[in-house]
């Protein structure tokens, strides 16, 4: 990376714009250029404005935002930086820069604008703050950090890395070339190790804890089982067959109280039966009564509408009377209202005439007189207001003249008085300009000052810091002495217990128990796997004798309930036969016939017929349904017998198929013993399991002694380590101290160099006030004032002000002169005015009286003829009147026709009542007749007997359905009692048919509640049994899964192991050293190519056997090996140039450094040592990078003729460049 050229403006004390080419041919040809300047002219602001440009902050104000802008110079409202840069053959340009609001030097700071774009294209990369340092730092693989790092170096940098103790030194390799993440990978080893460690011990904790039952544990357990097993089969049976019974109880209650609840419903339905016998009789009665329904029903209906028909007739007359009466006062209404309308008619036709001839025409005249006169007399209204705003006007005008003449002679007054402060719109500017400058003088001396004074404080406290900083060293070296001989005395003791055995044979050792031990606990699982298929086989043995066993007791039984079954059948076969038998006879019987012979024999007596059937169908209808039932009930325990005797067939070939594998398993763990206690070197008998368990105790013990001895090693290593870390720190602490003793004195020499340098610039101060200030009292008393000592602010304040009231009078009279001649002109234009106002005036008024005269003939003309009632009112009220008169006749009229309309209507009504009475009559006659003659036939002597046996049909359908519902109901009832009395002979011959003796159902639930809790407690003795057999089986899987485990876990340990003891450690550190150890290494190669081009007289080399600790070897002295600490001030300045030439070197990995800026203060420096700096930056501009240094020592100026010359100018805390970089 190379800087090109820079552009800023108005940073710190450098006001104006300024541009320094850095690729022109003065810069190029030389390589080597100088920044020069007095103490605090802005020697360093150009770097400034480097780092500000590109990366918008700088090494001393850090970022700069609108809350934090101290680089912006005062009194100026904008300040910019824009460098040019190339990176790898590519220019590009950054730019940064902020202003002020409004453009004035007190306005509110505005975001800064940023911009990086390629020079050549003007192509514009980013224009926002994070998107540009992302960027940039892409670009030149360099952030701000590292970019001060490499391209900025500074003497604090170079002797902070030289001086610093190995953890210093450490931590600055780390920050300087990112070299973090090998300690962390260091710590991330040794947790990886230290995690699997704990695993490690957790999984072998497991293994341990896993507890297994011995063999004749097992053995008893699985007899128990087998006990148990046998005892619940017998319980299971018990209880089977006890539910049965109680089940039978339970349906025997039922059917006995279905029986009870038969009977009971049976004679309650009886009951209610015999209650329905007056409702069977009254609808017997109802019969002969319902086939006289219709005639009667046809007479009673003609008879009620005969009685109808001859009171609406009636009715129909007495209406037609009353109509007759009505009419006469109708036709009479009618002649009046008639007259009245032709009235009105005749009253309205008059008012027309007069109106239309007469009125209207009049009215017309007057409206339009009265707007007439309205509108003259508005006319001559606005002609007085005319008149009178002009003579108002008039006044006015008068006023405003004599006002403004009477301010024009008073500002002329005056502006004679004051006079001489027309020269203050000249003068008054330039004197605030040097008065600001005064100000900013004093200010400037006030704050020197003030920093002398702090710089005293600060040198007398830093000389006692110092004095007390001596006292530590002291302090610290006894205290080394004492650590020195703990650490001593603990490696002492540590080499007489590695004596005894050293870790690694007691790893070694530990490891070859830790390795043996699975396989000790391999031979007790295999003890146990050959006593547990032992037991197996035993086991199975006995249950394949018992199955054989139970398998013959069940055929013996299966064959037993064939037999019975084939014996059932042939007798349900056998009684059927009979029965068949039977029915044929019965048939040859009933044919028979005491004085006809026989068909069958041919005889003429049929005893038979007096006697009973030789066989009792009954009876063997009973055993028919009685061995049918036996039938059905052998097959029922055939099919179970059957189904339990193949389930013991399928038991007892699943039992003999798996003894041949027990066998062979038992082979196999035989085979496996024998081979593995060969490969251990052991004679062991299988089965041997207190040999085994003596191995593996003692194995333990081994383990324990081996464990105890590495603890002390390590306790004796910790404290070791801690006694040479103590002693390392305070050895460090030493160093440190003594470099800070040193620093300290390098510090009090500085602020008493910087002490001087105030007390001059403080003098420097003083005296431009003093010269600024006499020369403004000149200026001001040539003007004809004075200017006082006190109160200087408030005198140019008022000064001020009485510039502004002069200039504002001044303009103030001008204006009131233009508005005079303004007003003079039109005051003569009112006067014009008024006289064309009167004469229109006058004439206005005549014109006006002469309307009002005309207008009061008319009126009194109308008043005669018509009064001051209104034409439209009177017409509209003659035209209701008209209206009403025409609408009472038209009622009157419909009144009476609607009279005679009813009339006519109502006579043809009862004309038409009376031929419709004459019909009913005729049927009426009819229907009696029929009536009578139907009731005289019938069984019933009077009207009211006959509806006194009729019944409405709904009452007939509710008494027909009860009583059909009752004999359902009483049959339902007697067919339920007789099959519940059948099914209740039927559940106890049941008894009969299984052979039971049946116990009472008290005694029977007592000794089934005795079963249950017996077979309860049995199944549960089996169940804990069964969880504990299962349970050592799941141990043993996950003891054998554990082993399994720990032995592929310990393969994976072992690696992590030797991975932690190379690289790991709990800080970090052990690998961070030694990447760091490479980079230092590496580092001081760099530095060594950078001392032999410098000086070719020292090399730098890392003591081998202290970390990252530093030497020299002087090539002039034999090749002796100095400390660092030894170097004179020139010695070590050439050293720790080269050692920040090659961390910048470190630092731009990426990009290659071709502009270096040194800004390291020489002045500290003897003329010796200058002279071997320089040399040095002879030999560094040899390299072909362009190097700038910052100075203001002198033998800088003749040693480098290149310079850019920074100046103060005198007595305004402003500095300037030379000419030839103004822009």
């Amino acid at each position: 990376m190379k800087i090109l050229n820079l552009t800023f403006e108005n940073l710190n004390s450098l006001k104006g714009k300024w541009h320094i080419d850095f690729s022109a041919p003065s810069f190029i040809e030389s390589g080597l250029f100088a920044i020069t300047g007095p103490t605090g002219a802005g020697k360093t602001t150009i770097l400034d404005a480097i780092c500000l440009a590109i990366y918008h902050e700088t090494p001393r104000l850090g970022g700069i935002s609108t809350s934090n802008n101290e680089i912006m110079t005062r009194g100026t409202a904008s300040c910019s930086a824009e460098v040019e840069f190339e990176v790898k053959g590519k220019a590009y340009r950054a730019h940064w820069s902020m202003r002020r609001s409004r453009s004035k030097a007190d306005g509110n700071l505005q975001p800064a604008t940023v911009e990086l774009a390629e020079v050549d294209s003007g192509t514009i990369i980013a224009d926002k703050v994070k998107t540009k340092n992302e960027q940039v730092n892409d670009i030149t693989g360099l952030d701000f950090s590292r970019f001060t790092k490499s391209m900025m170096l500074s003497q604090g940098q170079f002797a902070a890395f030289l001086n610093a103790n190995a953890n210093d030194r450490a931590e600055l390799l780390e920050e300087l070339t990112g070299t973090e993440i090998y300690g962390l990978i260091s710590e991330r080893v040794h947790q990886h190790y230290s995690d699997a460690k704990i695993a490690l011990g957790q999984l072998n904790a497991r293994a341990e804890g896993v507890a297994l039952l011995s063999q004749e544990q097992l053995k008893e357990l699985h007899e128990q089982q087998q006990t148990l097993t046998s005892l619940s089969s017998s319980q299971q049976s018990k209880l089977a067959l006890y539910q049965m019974q109680l089940n039978w109880w339970g349906q025997q209650h039922t059917l006995e109280h279905k029986v009870t609840v038969q009977q009971n419903t049976l004679t309650l339905v009886q009951t209610e039966h015999q209650a329905l016998q007056p409702d069977i009789e009254k609808l017997q009665r109802s019969t002969p009564a319902e086939s006289l329904r219709t005639s009667f029903e046809l007479w009673t209906s003609t008879k009620t509408e005969s009685e109808r028909l001859e009171s609406q007739i009636v009715v129909k007359q007495q209406s037609i009377d009353e109509q007759n009466k009505a009419i006469e006062p109708l036709q009479d209404s009618v002649h009046q209202t008639l007259q009245s309308f032709n009235q009105a008619v005749e009253q309205q036709t008059q008012l027309r005439e007069l109106v239309q001839q007469k009125i209207v025409p009049l009215d017309t005249r007057i409206a339009e007189q009265k707007k007439s006169v309205t509108q003259q007399s508005a006319a001559t209204s606005e002609s007085v207001q005319t008149l009178q705003d002009q003579n108002k006007k008039k006044l006015e005008v008068s006023a405003e003249i004599e006002s403004a003449s009477k301010a024009v002679t008073e500002g002329k007054i005056y502006l004679d008085a004051h006079a001489k402060d027309e020269c203050l719109q000249v003068a008054l500017p330039l004197w605030l300009q040097s008065y600001k400058q005064y100000s900013q003088a004093k200010t400037n001396f006030k704050l020197t000052t003030e920093s002398v004074t702090s710089l005293d404080g600060e040198y007398n406290k830093g000389k006692q810091s110092l004095d007390l900083t001596q006292q530590k060293v002291e302090e610290l070296k006894r205290v080394l002495l004492e650590k020195s001989k703990h650490h001593s005395n603990t490696q002492q003791q540590l080499e007489s217990a590695v004596k005894e055995g050293d870790a690694a044979t007691l790893h070694e050792q530990l490891q070859a128990l830790q390795s043996s031990q699975p396989s000790y606990i391999r031979l007790e699982n295999g003890n146990a796997k050959y006593a547990e298929n032992g037991n197996a086989i035993h086991e199975l043995t006995q249950l394949i004798d018992q199955q054989t066993i139970l398998t013959a007791q069940k055929q013996q039984q299966v064959t037993e309930l064939r037999n019975k079954q084939i014996q059932r059948e042939q007798s349900v076969s056998d009684i059927s036969q009979l029965l068949d038998q039977e029915s044929e006879l019965a048939k040859y019987r009933a044919q028979l016939d005491n004085h006809s012979p026989c068909p069958l024999c041919g005889s003429a007596e049929h005893p038979v017929l007096q006697t009973s059937s030789n066989l009792d169908v009954n009876n063997l209808l009973t055993r028919l349904t009685e061995t049918k039932n036996q039938l059905a009930h052998t097959n029922t325990e055939l099919k179970q017998q059957e189904a339990h005797l193949n389930t013991q067939l399928s038991h007892l070939q699943h039992a003999q198929s798996r003894h041949p594998a027990l066998l062979q398993e038992r082979e196999k763990i035989q085979e496996g013993w024998r081979t593995f206690t060969a490969s251990l070197d052991l004679v062991l008998e299988l089965g041997d399991s207190q040999t085994v368990e003596l191995l593996l105790d003692e194995n333990k013990e081994q383990q324990q002694v081996i464990n105890t001895q590495l603890k002390r090693l390590v306790h004796l290593q910790t404290s070791r380590d801690e006694a040479n870390k103590a002693e390392q720190e305070c050895q460090a602490s030493v160093t440190s101290m003594t470099d800070n003793l040193n620093t300290q004195f390098n510090a009090l020499a500085l602020i008493n160099s910087k002490l001087e340098s105030a007390q001059n610039e403080a003098k420097q101060w003083s005296d431009a006030a003093n010269t600024v200030w006499s020369e403004l009292a000149a200026q001001v008393k040539e003007s004809g004032f004075n200017l006082p000592l006190a109160d200087t602010e408030q005198w140019f304040k008022q000064k001020q002000q009485d510039l502004s009231c002069w200039l504002k009078l001044t303009s103030e009279i001008q204006q009131t002169e233009q508005q005079l001649d303004r007003l003079c002109t039109q005051l003569n234009a009112i006067d014009e005015s008024l006289v064309s106002a009167n004469t229109r005036l006058v004439q206005e008024q005549a014109r006006l009286q002469e309307m009002e005269s005309a207008l009061l003939n008319n009126e009194s003309q109308r008043r005669e003829l018509f009064a001051d009632k209104s034409v439209t009112r009177e017409s509209e009220k003659m035209r209701v009147e008209v209206e009403q008169a025409e609408k009472r006749y038209k009622i009157a009229m419909d009144n009476r026709d609607a009279c005679k309309s009813k009339i006519t209507t109502l006579t043809g009504e009862l004309t038409s009542m009376h031929k419709q009475k004459q019909l009913i009559g005729d049927n009426l006659k009819l229907r009696t007749q029929t009536w009578e003659r139907e009731l005289q036939s019938s069984p019933f002597s009077t009207i009211n007997e006959f509806q006194m046996a009729l019944l409405s049909k709904e009452e007939r359908d509710v008494l027909t359905a009860k009583i059909e519902d009752s004999k359902q109901r009483l049959e339902y009832a007697k067919a339920t009692l007789s099959s519940a009395n059948l099914a209740l002979v039927a559940h106890r011959q049941e008894i009969e048919d299984k052979g039971w003796e049946l116990q009472p159902q008290a005694a029977l639930e007592h000794e089934f509640f005795l079963v249950k809790q017996q077979s309860d407690q049995t199944l549960k003795q089996q169940g804990e049994i069964t969880q504990q057999i299962a349970s050592d089986e799941v141990n043993r899987q996950r003891l054998s899964g554990l082993l399994d485990e720990i032995e592929k876990f310990e393969q994976e340990y072992n690696d992590i192991s030797h991975l932690n003891s190379l690289v790991g450690s709990a800080k970090g550190d052990k690998f961070r050293k030694f990447a760091q150890g490479l980079t230092l290494e590496n580092l001081v190669y760099l530095a060594n190519k950078h001392l032999a081009r410098f000086h070719g007289r020292y090399e730098l080399q890392r003591k081998l056997d202290d970390g990252l600790a530093l030497q020299v070897l002087d090539t002039w002295q034999g090749d002796a090996v100095r400390d660092t600490k030894t170097l004179s001030g020139g010695e070590s300045f050439l050293v720790s140039l080269a050692l920040a030439l090659s961390l910048s070197d470190l630092v731009s990995h990426k990009t290659s450094i071709d502009s270096l800026f040194l800004d390291e203060g020489f002045g500290t420096l003897d003329a010796e040592t200058l002279d071997m700096a320089l040399d040095a930056l002879d030999n560094l501009n040899s390299s072909g990078k362009m190097i700038g240094v910052i100075s203001h020592v002198e033998a800088m100026k003749e040693r480098i003729p290149l310079q850019i010359k920074v100046s103060k100018r005198s007595g305004l805390g402003v500095s300037e460049l030379s000419r030839e970089y103004a822009v």
